[in-house]
């Protein structure tokens, strides 16, 4: 790789979408730096290795909602005013499957998150991509 003679970021923004769930409105957010090491780092620790192999995967799932849980915000009336907040885990894991796979879809999208079969530890074998 080569590296550039300069970087130049115009916005460090996060990207984010309004989403309605039950009628209350919420906002799901890309990933920032912090939430993204978490679901890294939850992802390597999810791989069990044997003779230097893949051989096993956990949590994909519990990992995927805990990312959505970093990024779906809801506003909250306070006396100082209104303030943006997490929402709590218990809520998105009470939330249909329905709901919780295309929020996560889209923040993986917004974040530049992409998991294939090779970083869940699978082989080209197992997820049927045989192309070269």
């Amino acid at each position: 790789m080569t590296l550039p003679l300069t970087m130049v970021f115009d916005s460090i923004e996060l990207k984010r979408i309004p989403v309605t769930i039950g009628g209350v409105e919420y906002v799901l957010q890309e990933a920032d730096s912090e939430a993204g090491a978490l679901y890294e780092d939850t992802m390597i620790a999810s791989v069990k290795m044997e003779d230097s192999k893949p051989v096993s995967v956990s949590n994909v799932k519990k990992r995927d909602l805990d990312l959505l849980v970093s990024c779906l915000r809801i506003e909250e009336k306070t006396d100082k005013g209104v303030k943006e907040r997490r929402v709590l885990r218990s809520f998105v894991m009470e939330l249909p499957r329905k709901v919780t796979a295309p929020l996560i879809d889209a923040v993986k999208e917004m974040s530049g998150i992409e998991t294939t079969g090779e970083e869940l530890g699978e082989s080209p074998e197992d997820t049927g991509d045989n192309s070269d």
